[in-house]
């Protein structure tokens, strides 16, 4: 948290906030490393299936060397489990996965949701358990701390405006109050995950019917 303190008040871009956690990701992997199997193994227990889905499917990482954005899928040529395991790489917490030579850390790095990718898109649903409204009140997390300007093409809601200036309808889910209550205040506590879970999914179903008529729209 420190260290996005520290970002928030010196980045300049988009970049610059990449760069920065890739640096640190790298600084603390001599120490992170002796647990990156397990944490490896960890992921690959919660996966149904060891396969790449027939329908595309991105998933978002940050190459920890030089703070660029990437985005695997079935072509790029890397396994699944590693991919998810480069996603949920948070820098300080576990080691950057290396994949073909190359250090990765948490895609959140530049943006929690990274809606860009679905550009072009006619309906946009965006899935945001971590997002706060402009206005609202929570507690932010390590990469939703920092300060993100719009014209970074990394901050939530600007990003919407852009999809929906080029053509696309987009339906943003946010946690709701009950939601967040059950989250006691942060996302990084175990003891809420049941709990959080449960509401979440009641919210699902509270959702259901506005969703599926945004999709026959």
């Amino acid at each position: 948290m420190d260290l996005s303190a520290n970002l928030a008040g010196t980045a300049h871009s988009a970049q610059d906030i990449r760069a920065g956690m890739g640096a640190f990701a790298l600084e603390c992997d001599p120490v992170l490393d002796a647990g990156a199997d397990a944490w490896r193994a960890t992921v690959e227990s919660r996966f149904p299936a060891r396969s790449w889905p027939e329908q595309r499917l991105l998933i978002t990482a940050v190459n920890a060397h030089t703070g660029e954005l990437v985005a695997f899928d079935r072509s790029s040529c890397v396994d699944i489990v590693d991919a998810v395991t480069a996603s949920c790489s948070l820098p300080g917490g576990v080691a950057s996965r290396e994949i073909n030579g190359e250090r990765f850390i948490d895609g959140g790095a530049h943006s929690a949701e990274n809606v860009h990718l679905a550009s072009g898109y006619r309906h946009v649903v965006v899935l945001a358990p971590l997002a706060r409204r402009p206005g609202s009140e929570g507690h932010a997390t390590m990469f939703e701390g920092l300060r993100r300007e719009p014209s970074w093409g990394t901050e939530l809601f600007s990003c919407i405006e852009d999809l929906e200036a080029g053509g696309s309808s987009v339906l943003l889910l946010t946690p709701s109050p009950a939601v967040l209550e059950a989250m006691d205040g942060t996302n990084m506590n175990p003891a809420a995950r049941a709990a959080t879970a449960q509401a979440g999914f009641r919210q699902g179903v509270e959702s259901a019917r506005s969703l599926g008529q945004f999709l026959e729209s």
